[in-house]
């Protein structure tokens, strides 16, 4: 989980990112792959980046949590 929809497309998008990385693996374990965001983050990137994944064969999920900081001190955050 990151702070917001910049710092998932850096985290993504960046050279050494997670974009590259799936590129350097082979067909199989690009297609073993799911990438699970937890960020709140824009839809349009959201997108964005699942379509940058989808191209590597990987599969990504955007599975935000609700209720920020405190509601998972208290462990009742929501995916």
């Amino acid at each position: 989980m990151l702070p917001s929809s910049p710092q998932v497309q850096a985290v993504y998008s960046e050279p050494g990112g997670i974009v590259s990385t799936l590129k350097s693996l082979s067909g199989s374990m690009a297609n073993a792959t799911l990438c699970i965001d937890s960020t709140t983050l824009d839809v349009e990137v959201a997108r964005s980046v699942a379509r940058d994944v989808a191209k590597m064969h990987a599969q990504m999920v955007d599975a935000p949590v609700s209720g920020g900081r405190f509601a998972c001190i208290c462990s009742v955050s929501r995916i």
